[in-house]
């Protein structure tokens, strides 16, 4: 039995290796890609470097509103879980 499993491991194993290469892998590193260059679509994009990164930096906003993000997210997302967890929601009619 386990000769078997050994010998077909690579049938099992390459339809999910190839799927997750297409549909995870390849977007992530094009997105990685993408980050340092300056585009409109995809088929445009040119090599900046690190300027997209030194441009959001820069702006006077981007710290602070990304704390206000992350706080308005984690509490929305505590919230969410507390009424799943606690089988009621604040949206329930009582009739």
């Amino acid at each position: 039995m386990q000769k078997a499993i050994k010998r077909y491991f690579p049938v099992f194993v390459l339809p999910t290796l190839i799927a997750f290469t297409i549909g995870f892998l390849a977007p992530f590193v094009l997105g990685v890609y993408l980050s340092f260059c300056k585009f409109t679509t995809v088929t445009d994009a040119r090599f900046i470097g690190l300027g997209n990164y030194a441009k959001i930096l820069g702006d006077g906003g981007f710290p602070s509103l990304s704390l206000v993000y992350c706080i308005i997210y984690d509490r929305n997302s505590i919230t969410d879980q507390h009424f799943r967890f606690c089988g009621s929601n604040a949206f329930d009619k009582e009739d």
